[in-house]
């Protein structure tokens, strides 16, 4: 895929957004980004990465997407068409690094429709996630014994109690008996809400590592606003590959922005991002630079650094915040 072509789906994804209800940020353009799109409906929110090949989503992007979805409470969500071997299965779900990756067709289903993928990749084919207590009800409602299902599906008995223990089935097994019983025991894969990968994959997963394990080189700039949020009792994440340096929270200040570092002059084109970014997800952008001739910049409020050695509480930067927003 050319960028042209994977600008065409760009485009295609943010109208099948706004055809669903999302409000949607500006496309991330400055590079590199390990994310181009931002959305939100109701209290979901996506952050969203382009790709003609799933392959080229490397644990290092993959790992940035995590820690951005999960810092302001969203779900990483990677559309592509196919990996280095084959082409992507429509309604099915795979993943790269614990991100869930889906075809355009299938990204679309559920913005529109709100209709999620049934089935995920796995090895020797597609699975699907089944009620095993109601596969175990709608079997004891009809008399079937363990061997009886067993031999209509020409499987084991063993097979059809693990999976009313619980284990998965091909999705091909599961469509079979949801059209022999007459019901649905399927459970739909919700990959674009904010606790899928926590419980599909364990909260390991979900959970963005910490500053330290993160490990990401900082600037002087980088480090001195770092330090000094942090000083003041704010948790700060640093962040990389995205139109912010870091998500600064405090949780009795009722402190949560998204945060650029660096000089006004470079920042200018970042902040008119952030501020769209803001501006869907409702987290309060700012950009602290080296020196500030203005109160903000691209709609974002500004801040300088000598400002910055005078506020000493969440609650005094948060006013300062909302004072130039």
């Amino acid at each position: 895929m050319n960028q042209l072509e994977r600008l065409n789906i760009i485009d295609a994804v943010v109208g099948a957004m706004l055809e669903g209800g999302y409000a949607v940020s500006e496309r991330c353009d400055v590079r590199p980004m390990c994310f181009d799109l931002i959305a939100k409906r109701d209290d979901g929110i996506l952050v969203i990465k382009v790709l003609g090949n799933a392959d080229a989503l490397d644990e290092d992007a993959a790992q940035k997407m995590i820690r951005i979805a999960v810092s302001i409470k969203g779900a990483p969500i990677v559309v592509a068409g196919r990996t280095s071997t084959e082409r992507l299965e429509d309604d099915a779900v795979y993943l790269r690094h614990n991100v869930p990756v889906v075809t355009f067709k299938t990204f679309r289903d559920y913005a529109i429709d709100d209709q999620c993928p049934i089935a995920y990749a796995g090895p020797g084919g597609l699975y699907a996630e089944v009620d095993s207590q109601r596969l175990r009800a709608m079997r004891e409602s009809r008399n079937l014994s363990l061997s009886s299902l067993a031999g209509m599906l020409g499987v084991s008995r063993r097979t059809i109690s693990m999976y009313e223990s619980g284990m998965n089935m091909l999705v091909d097994v599961a469509a079979q008996l949801e059209e022999w019983f007459g019901e649905e025991f399927v459970r739909p894969m919700r990959v674009f809400e904010a606790n899928f990968m926590a419980e599909a994959l364990g909260e390991s997963a979900a959970r963005p590592p910490g500053n330290e394990e993160y490990a990401i080189p900082c600037t002087d700039a980088e480090r001195y606003v770092i330090g000094e949020l942090t000083e003041m009792g704010c948790d700060v994440i640093h962040v990389k590959r995205a139109p912010f340096d870091a998500i600064v929270q405090n949780e009795d200040a009722d402190l949560n922005v998204l945060a650029g570092i660096g000089c006004a002059g470079e920042s200018a084109r970042k902040a008119r991002i952030l501020k769209s970014i803001s501006d869907v997800t409702g987290v309060r952008p700012v950009v602290f630079a080296q020196e500030a001739h203005a109160k903000n910049i691209s709609g974002s409020p500004l801040i300088s650094f000598e400002e910055l050695a005078r506020v000493h509480t969440p609650e005094e930067m948060l006013e300062l915040i909302i004072e130039r927003s």
